[in-house]
């Protein structure tokens, strides 16, 4: 059963996404990108995690480190609900059971500032192009001047 809620999830993510993304103008992305991304996000954080934890390791920084974190501090697989040993409190994290709906809020900046960057990565892709496209042109006109200038030297 917790499989199925998994892909109820994730179905419900790249439903948003793809109408968001039609929204403006950007092709959708298939659901085993978006999660391998998200596995990808969460492998990142951790390691950033279990290094900055170690004594004498220098502090790692990541422009998307206080989004991440907000997201996923509190996470069990981050900090564990309960640690097993003799001289331990046992305690429980309440925000870990009930997480603040902040995260929501995050996760929804972070998607419309993905979303933002690739619109503009569009808009200079396109931007290249048209450049492109305007030198070859260019180009083109050159090289029939110069088959012209060619052509009436022969016929002289």
């Amino acid at each position: 059963m917790k499989n199925a809620c998994k892909a109820d999830v994730w179905s419900k993510v790249i439903n948003h996404m793809t109408v968001t993304l039609a929204e403006h103008d950007l092709s959708p992305i298939d659901i085993k990108k978006c999660k391998t991304k998200m596995e990808a996000l969460k492998r990142h954080y951790k390691g950033l995690k279990d290094n900055n934890k170690k004594s004498g390791n220098q502090k790692i920084t990541w422009p998307y480190y206080d989004e991440t974190e907000e997201l996923f501090g509190e996470q069990p697989w981050i900090k564990p609900l309960s640690t097993a040993g003799s001289n331990i409190e046992n305690t429980m994290d309440s925000e870990v059971i009930n997480p603040p709906s902040k995260r929501q809020k995050k996760l929804a900046d972070y998607c419309e500032q993905l979303l933002e960057e690739k619109k503009e990565n569009r808009a200079i892709r396109i931007q290249h192009h048209q450049e492109k496209i305007a030198a070859t042109n260019q180009l083109t006109d050159v090289l029939r001047e110069l088959i012209g200038h060619a052509t009436q030297k022969r016929q002289s």
